[in-house]
């Protein structure tokens, strides 16, 4: 059964990555993929505390960048604001929006029976990856389509990835998810994680 579970928990965990299922639906998957638990282990009490313990990632934000402002022959908005205009007038129109967004997503975790809720912004843009000391900012580890900014199939990556800070034209690379995730995991800096880090948000 426990196997059975793991696998479970990745195949689903798997299809939301990259998927753009938007918040409303990968909350219903979560919820129709709960009994399912409770099916494989058939016990009410071991489903409620396994649940408890995981740790939930909300994070947005990054496709406003990504996909609109850093995409000028798709979009207008780098022509019409400055990065600093464009960051503010984001905050404006969807902080009220965002907040009841979020507040919602968690009251419907918590009813599942999360506990521990890890919540990403936006993260640092600009020469971010040359403190970092990664030398490739502006071309991908990997030939990528200009539709799509995904990977050509068939195709060999860069030989030397950790230099890049991307694989496609979206994706960051291991070395800049590897810093991340240090940074969170464990930081001594309110900058990284507030008002605990996941070390210990995992340890409560």
């Amino acid at each position: 059964p426990t196997v059975k579970l793991i696998t479970l928990l990745r195949d689903f965990l798997l299809c939301l990555q990259g998927g753009r299922i938007n918040l409303d639906l990968q909350l219903l998957n979560h919820g129709i993929t709960i009994p399912r638990i409770f099916l494989l282990q058939k016990n009410v009490t071991f489903t409620k505390e396994y649940l408890s313990k995981c740790i939930y990632a909300v994070g947005m934000g990054s496709n406003d960048y990504i996909n609109n402002y850093f995409m000028p022959k798709l979009y207008i908005t780098s022509r019409l604001f400055t990065p600093d205009q464009y960051a503010t007038t984001l905050i404006q129109q969807y902080t009220s929006q965002l907040m009841s967004v979020l507040h919602s997503a968690f009251m419907t975790l918590y009813n599942y029976g999360a506990r521990k809720v890890a919540t990403f912004g936006l993260g640092q843009i600009g020469c971010t990856p040359a403190e970092l000391g990664i030398t490739v900012i502006n071309t991908p580890c990997c030939n990528a389509t200009k539709s799509s900014g995904l990977c050509y199939r068939n195709q060999a990556p860069c030989s030397n990835r950790s230099t890049y800070a991307f694989w496609d034209a979206f994706h960051p690379t291991e070395i800049i998810n590897v810093i991340t995730a240090g940074r969170v995991y464990n930081t001594s800096s309110p900058l990284d994680a507030y008002p605990v880090d996941i070390c210990t948000l995992a340890g409560l």
